[in-house]
């Protein structure tokens, strides 16, 4: 193995929960994208690193420790291991805080362009922090929105919104840059969070040439339509977010899965449009409707079976032959 690789500065160190740290700093060469940790040459975990060269050829690089019970321990040593085993040993840290906030104004303050990649790095973080601590989703969700609010630019308004049975939401409105198809987009509520969702763009005569209609379903339990502020996204040239309309439409209950069939046949991507479909299906709940109907309704029956367990009853003035169809009176 090959000897530790000890010139690092560490500029901010940030416990986003009971184990996990995040790192800024300068190092003197790319940091691996994960690795090992040892803490002390005894204790394990894992890291995950991003690092840079900005304009001036200074590297830098942003990384996360992850070791159960990080913040009860008062590490002298931490030694990150790569693949190939090559080693880098950090300078022992110190000033470690709790609060995001020092984490944004130091990314601000020493590598302002780097910010959109810390925000891509955050999430990954998230998605690998959800069984964790309590205090995590308050810490993460903190950074998360201090970082999208200084990267995010306005790219159109979401101006409909509906919430399937099973608590995750689609949304549909209007903007220049979204993506199609599968990604992760942010949601700005009392919590900020990344959410897996599935979009796709359709044509408005009322858009300019640039802007398109764009519907999104989410595939995971959303926060209600009516805390919402900001919906963030990667696009092509960085973060971007719809606003909310101020006139927005709540879909009533029931209604959203309807909506998005009846708006699939607008998707101009069909690999969305598929994707789209599936996940439509996966969320109609079915509605009985017969006693709805002020009419009388003809029935046919061509054989009832009684189940052990759950049964099954006929309609009234129904009656069951073998082979025949027995029709109500």
């Amino acid at each position: 193995m090959k000897e530790p690789i000890t010139k690092a500065d560490i500029t901010a160190a940030i416990l986003l929960d009971d184990d996990t740290l995040v790192l800024f700093g300068a190092i003197d060469r790319a940091l691996p994208a994960q690795g090992a940790v040892h803490l002390d040459g005894s204790v394990e975990g894992r890291y995950a690193g991003r690092s840079w060269a900005d304009a001036e050829g200074e590297r830098w690089f942003l990384g996360g420790i992850r070791v159960p019970g990080l913040a009860q321990m008062r590490p002298s040593r931490v030694e990150l291991a790569d693949e190939k085993g090559e080693r880098l040993v950090l300078p022992r840290l110190s000033n470690v805080r709790t609060n995001p906030s020092h984490l944004v104004s130091a990314l601000k303050g020493f590598q302002p362009g780097a910010l959109a990649v810390a925000l891509d790095f955050a999430i990954q973080l998230a998605a690998s922090s959800k069984d964790g601590a309590e205090n995590e989703s308050d810490r993460i969700g903190r950074l998360l929105s201090g970082l999208a609010q200084e990267v995010s630019q306005p790219d159109g308004f979401a101006e409909v919104f509906g919430r399937f049975r099973d608590g995750s939401l689609m949304l549909q409105g209007w903007a220049r840059s979204f993506r199609n198809g599968a990604q992760k987009i942010l949601i700005e509520a009392e919590d900020t969070a990344a959410y897996r969702a599935t979009a796709g763009a359709f044509a408005r005569p009322d858009l300019p040439p640039e802007a398109s209609g764009v519907m999104a379903v989410l595939t995971d339990q959303t926060p209600l339509p009516t805390a919402i502020r900001r919906i963030h996204y990667r696009a092509a040239e960085g973060w971007r977010h719809l606003e909310i309309f101020e006139h927005r439409t709540i879909l009533p209950d029931g209604v959203a899965s309807a909506h998005v069939r009846d708006m699939l046949g607008n998707i101009q991507d069909a690999e969305t449009r598929q994707r789209m479909t599936r996940i439509a299906a996966s969320r109609y709940d079915g509605a009985e409707t017969v006693s709805r109907l002020d009419i009388p309704v003809r029935t046919g029956l061509d054989m009832a079976l009684r189940v052990p367990g759950p049964g099954c009853s006929l309609p009234a003035g129904c009656s069951t032959r073998r082979g025949r169809s027995a029709r109500s009176r």
